[in-house]
């Protein structure tokens, strides 16, 4: 999902960027669907149950991986805007 293979002076063409940020944002709610399926197995877990913590770690992983995946679409979107 980078900026890579631009125009010359290392521009990226507007359909690029929409194609970027498109992908990000559809990355981003694939990831908020699994969020929410991790969240959803732990609440039907007693808190006791080994596999809580193998899914709160998985969660938080992923969160971490949405956070920057947010970053970088802000960053496309900073982009997109100065080429306007």
């Amino acid at each position: 999902m980078g900026t890579a293979g631009g125009l010359a002076g290392g521009r990226v063409s507007v359909s690029d960027l929409d194609d970027d940020l498109r992908a990000t944002a559809e990355s981003i709610a694939g990831d908020a669907e699994r969020l929410k399926q991790i969240e959803r197995a732990k609440a039907l877990l007693p808190a006791d149950d080994p596999r809580v913590a193998q899914l709160a770690r998985e969660a938080e992983l992923l969160i971490d991986e949405m956070a920057s995946k947010a970053t970088e679409q802000s960053l496309l979107v900073d982009e997109a805007g100065a080429g306007t």
